[in-house]
């Protein structure tokens, strides 16, 4: 049967109607109504469907992402605790300090890598960023309650319960971790370095930028303790006065080549300084200081900062003596 083009069947059916008064215009109008209706339907519903899948794969993308930044972040808060952990060895003569230390670490980055990693095992697609100093009781029991399993709600208690060592800590974190899937160890002599390389490089940029003169100081002591004696520690500030007094003696018990001869003299006057200005002006907030005596005392605290500045902007000993071999090298 011949087929007309679609201009020439328009133009038949236009004639056909025009001269039969009995041509059932309206029952054809329905009919492509009806056809119409069905196409537009169709394609709209397939336009839909792709487009909700596009958006499905995209916020399976985005939780997906949420979650392994979460494993990462827990991953690498359980590798500066070991290195923390580590780093309180070198004050094994002063076991006080030591256990102190210890005692402070288990308190703040424990504690907080137990709630992130709870947080992660209980509602894995969740934003919420666990602070030790926000993460309720009640909040941490209705966690462990939305574990799927009563293993992982056992070794969630068992984790809370067992920060009275470092051993336990180890142990109970890790059972906890496989349960749901993630993997943490004990970072290898690589790991090690690559991250306490960064951990000064991050001590550098905050001691650079900061203006408050006790956040200052400390971040002064503790790039002190990486640079020339070779260990990270975590602290706060009420450490720092313990930790100048270790600088200071073990600098005068045990030679050490790099450590900068002015630097002793720089944090302990610094320190008297932070001491005398945060003092003085409690007693004029109090109406019993002087402002010009204030006055002085604030300008030699930062002159003493700006040294500090300066002397840890210098290139230490062991990064001079990698330099100069490696322009031997490419001689």
């Amino acid at each position: 049967m011949a087929k007309l083009p679609p201009d020439e069947l328009f133009s038949e059916l236009r004639r056909t109607i025009a001269s039969d008064d009995s041509f059932p215009l309206e029952s054809l109008r329905a009919e492509l109504e009806e056809e119409f209706e069905s196409a537009v339907n169709k394609l709209y519903r397939e336009c839909v469907a792709e487009e909700f899948k596009r958006v499905e794969v995209g916020e399976q993308q985005e939780l997906k992402g949420i979650y392994e930044q979460k494993r990462s972040r827990i991953s690498e808060l359980y590798t500066d605790i070991c290195l923390f952990e580590k780093g309180t060895e070198i004050f094994g003569e002063n076991e006080s300090l030591s256990a102190d230390l210890r005692a402070f670490l288990l308190r703040s980055l424990c504690t907080e890598l137990a709630n992130s990693l709870l947080l992660a095992l209980a509602d894995p697609f969740s934003q919420q960023a666990p602070q030790q100093q926000n993460f309720s009781q009640k909040v941490r029991e209705q966690l462990i309650a939305n574990l799927e399993s009563k293993e992982a709600q056992k070794l969630a208690k068992g984790l809370f319960d067992n920060f009275d060592s470092f051993e336990h800590f180890h142990e109970a974190v890790q059972r906890l971790a496989d349960c749901g899937g993630i993997k943490l160890r004990q970072p290898d002599k690589r790991e090690r370095s690559d991250r306490q390389h960064k951990i000064e490089s991050e001590l550098r940029s905050q001691l650079a930028l900061c203006s408050d003169p006790p956040t200052f100081l400390l971040l002064a002591v503790l790039l002190t303790l990486k640079m020339f004696f070779g260990v990270t520690v975590h602290a706060s500030g009420k450490f720092v006065q313990p930790l100048i007094i270790f600088i200071s003696s073990r600098t005068n018990k045990i030679a050490v080549p790099s450590l900068p001869s002015e630097l002793n003299e720089l944090l302990t006057d610094t320190q008297r300084l932070v001491v005398a200005c945060i003092r003085k002006r409690r007693s004029n907030e109090s109406g019993r200081g002087g402002a010009e005596e204030e006055d002085e005392e604030e300008k030699q605290l930062a002159t003493k900062m700006g040294k500090l500045r300066e002397l840890f902007d210098r290139p230490t000993a062991a990064e001079e003596a990698k330099e100069e071999k490696e322009e031997e090298t490419n001689q």
